[in-house]
């Protein structure tokens, strides 16, 4: 069985590099609208077909799962569990200036981030991802080929941690993850392993601007 994680289109505040974690509304703008169409021409075009679809309950996910979603006639189930990293009261904050020095630790240093009231540590955040691929991904293999997962920048960059097991100072360090790019899973006798990371499915010059 094949799952594709797939990051959500760009976001206004993704363009201007504001914390937008756990903000459930924003949407994605026109660009990240160009950029989930591309991918979706550029899945069909590999010849996937996905019979299977999840995605975080945030505005931006779920914009961009149903037009991926949409050539498969699918109906992405929304978990919880693939929403993005909560950063509480920094929410909405830049991350070109940060509010103190803890939350620059978040991005800097984060083993020494310390989740102010309403956010999450990263180790929470990888504890609601190991439970949804333990208790809803594996349990697909043999009922499903193909799996489509939408989410957040910060669980496709914890799912390549857990599978590198490097160490939470390499969090924001170890890939390239444009928007809707894809880290390629398979599920084999009920084990997973990454087959291919940060596949993209659009010319990226084209949003450089």
């Amino acid at each position: 069985m094949d799952i594709l994680f797939i990051r959500h289109g760009e976001t206004d505040w993704n363009r201007v590099m504001r914390i937008q974690g756990g903000i459930v509304e924003i949407d994605i703008n026109a660009r990240g609208i160009r950029q989930a169409e591309l991918t979706r021409d550029g899945l069909v075009a590999a010849g996937l077909r996905f019979d299977r679809a999840f995605v975080s309950p945030y505005r931006r996910a779920r914009h961009t799962a149903a037009i991926l979603a949409a050539p498969h006639s699918v109906e992405p189930v929304v978990d919880d569990r693939l929403h993005e990293i909560n950063f509480g009261p920094y929410e909405g904050t830049s991350i070109r200036a940060f509010a103190d020095d803890n939350i620059r630790a978040a991005f800097k240093d984060p083993p020494s981030y310390a989740p102010r009231k309403g956010g999450e540590s990263f180790a929470e955040v990888e504890a609601r991802l190991r439970s949804f691929l333990k208790e809803v991904i594996i349990p697909l293999e043999g009922e499903a080929e193909t799996v489509l997962v939408v989410a957040h920048g910060g669980i496709l960059r914890t799912l390549t941690r857990i599978f590198d097991r490097r160490p939470l100072s390499a969090f924001w360090t170890a890939d390239h993850q444009p928007n809707c790019c894809a880290h390629h899973i398979r599920c084999t006798n009920g084990q997973l392993s990454l087959v291919d990371r940060s596949l993209i499915f659009y010319d990226e010059d084209e949003f450089r601007a």
